[in-house]
């Protein structure tokens, strides 16, 4: 009798020994199951900086370097250019730089000039006549409009602003001459010259050669004396940008083809950039001056397009 009590307990201890073992088992394999996915998990995450810092890396080396460039900068070209063709350059840039706080209010200008375009035609006369003035508009835009003068005064270009009310915004002018030419149209200059540097940046290992001048004054063949905003040589091909923010009258027609016929270029290398896209200017701009017209709005691809015809 003792025997079989003593059996059936030693049986009863085994099978629950047993029955723990398995769910120690059971447990185990959870643990490491788990610590697997930990595991990769943390090899995904240091691959993931690893790639990062490599990628990091591997852009830093391939950035264009000051070298890079200047040994592809062919200063004097178009200098040269200009000179055979009678035209003499009396004062000029020889780079694409503008402040960076021009930059960006150039560039948040281009963004949202849907929403900005109505306001700043009335900052655009305002300035020009020297007046402060209340804008009303709907609270879509005001939004926008307040971002940019917020832009605008932290930079000087305006003097004050304050939201008068939900819909309503009250602007004083600048006095100072540098902040009314940015008002009055030099924005999309400092725009245009972003643009054309980036695209040189980026592009920089197809270029052979390069030049630039801009805000120029040049005397013509008959002793005028006239601008240009911006020439560029790539490749040994020429081209010339100018910029108009405002209308665009018959005089300015007939001067930018005078000066397209002077320089010798053709549509593909002579282009005026204005605001946004307008079917009726369009169509009188290149009938009237021969130039191709570019959009603020769409200037990436636009001067990608132009400029990419000139590359390797």
């Amino acid at each position: 009798m003792e025997t079989k009590v003593i059996n059936k307990l030693n049986s009863t201890t085994l099978s629950s020994s047993l029955r723990q073992l398995a769910d120690a088992l059971d447990q185990l394999a959870d643990v490491i199951e788990k610590q697997k996915t930990v595991d990769n998990e943390t090899h995904v995450k240091q691959l993931s900086v690893i790639v990062k810092r490599f990628s990091e890396k591997t852009a830093v080396l391939s950035q264009p370097t000051e070298l890079d460039i200047t040994a592809k900068y062919k200063k004097g070209f178009l200098k040269q250019y200009l000179q055979q063709r009678n035209i003499q350059s009396a004062k000029y840039l020889e780079n694409l730089k503008a402040d960076a706080y021009l930059n960006d209010a150039a560039h948040y200008m281009m963004q949202h000039y849907e929403h900005l375009k109505e306001f700043y035609k009335q900052l655009k006369k305002r300035q020009y006549l020297r007046q402060n003035f209340t804008f009303k508009t709907n609270a879509q835009a005001l939004q926008f409009i307040n971002n940019w003068c917020k832009l605008l005064h932290s930079n000087k270009i305006i003097d004050h602003y304050r939201m008068a009310s939900a819909n309503t915004v009250f602007v004083d002018v600048s006095e100072v001459h540098q902040a009314a030419l940015f008002i009055l149209g030099y924005w999309l200059e400092v725009l245009l010259r972003s643009k054309v540097a980036a695209f040189l940046k980026k592009n920089i290992a197809a270029i052979a050669q390069f030049d630039i001048l801009s805000q120029m004054e040049i005397a013509k063949p008959d002793g005028t004396v006239s601008e240009l905003d911006l020439m560029l040589m790539l490749n040994g091909n020429v081209f010339w940008f100018e910029c108009k923010s405002g209308q665009i009258g018959g005089d300015y027609m007939h001067l930018f083809a005078h000066h397209r016929q002077l320089l010798q270029l053709d549509s593909q290398h002579s282009f005026l950039m204005i605001p946004e896209p307008n079917v009726k200017v369009v169509s009188n701009l290149q009938k009237q001056s021969g130039m191709t017209v570019l959009f603020a709005t769409e200037a990436d691809e636009q001067i990608h397009r132009f400029l990419s015809s000139a590359l390797l």
